[in-house]
């Protein structure tokens, strides 16, 4: 839950829900399928995107495939933000 101070521009919001579980000791008794049964991996929570983004940063490190991928995916789902690269990895100022 924590960031380094360099993405402090990003001002994300990051929910956590916890959920009860009936599974006392994962470590004691751990059984996959019981886990995947009864703690699903993931929670379906309403969501629009619209006005959410301002705009996306592209890891430096990316592939032209990523990128593609990315591209894709705003189209499909009509996201119309600027794709900026992240200069994460730019030397520092001195």
């Amino acid at each position: 839950m924590h960031k380094r101070k360099v993405f402090e521009h990003e001002r994300e919001a990051r929910i956590v829900a916890l959920l009860p579980s009936s599974i006392e000791s994962v470590e004691r008794d751990f059984d996959e399928q019981k886990c995947l049964t009864e703690n699903p991996r993931g929670l379906k929570v309403p969501f629009k995107i619209e006005g959410a983004l301002d705009e996306i940063y592209m890891s430096p490190y990316a592939s032209e495939q990523h990128c593609a991928a990315v591209r894709e995916a705003m189209e499909t789902f009509a996201i119309s933000v600027p794709i900026e690269w992240s200069h994460i990895a730019d030397a520092p100022n001195p």
